[in-house]
């Protein structure tokens, strides 16, 4: 009897998990943390790719975050900046991806730290 009490109880507890985690959706990253994982650091994906030396992954990994940034609204700044500057990027990098010819340079230019940052990043460019 206490096997079989055991034995529903335990069934009980994962059916009642599962549910829970099919419900869990992942929090949404927010444009600091997108940043963080892609521009910071040595060897970070953004200035590999930027200077000719990434790999299609880290260009694929890089795309990934500029379009989920492009779907988010800016810290600060006008939003039709904010997608223009983000549609920008994409672009290079699907052209870089695709080795279409200029795409690193087009890649660098529409990464311009400073030009983003400055009218979007919250306190500006640190």
């Amino acid at each position: 009897m206490k096997t079989l009490m055991l034995g529903g109880w335990a069934v009980a507890l994962l059916l009642g998990a599962v549910p829970q985690a099919k419900d869990k959706k992942p929090k949404p990253k927010t444009i600091k943390q997108i940043m963080e994982e892609t521009h910071k650091g040595a060897d970070n994906p953004a200035s590999e790719v930027r200077h000719g030396r990434g790999t299609p992954e880290m260009a694929k990994t890089l795309l990934d975050a500029y379009k989920l940034m492009a779907s988010m609204k800016p810290p600060r700044g006008d939003e039709k900046s904010w997608k223009s500057r983000t549609e920008a990027v994409i672009a290079a990098l699907t052209d870089l991806l695709a080795n279409k010819s200029g795409a690193v340079d087009r890649v660098y230019s529409a990464t311009d730290c400073r030009a983003c940052h400055d009218p979007h990043r919250v306190g500006g460019n640190k």
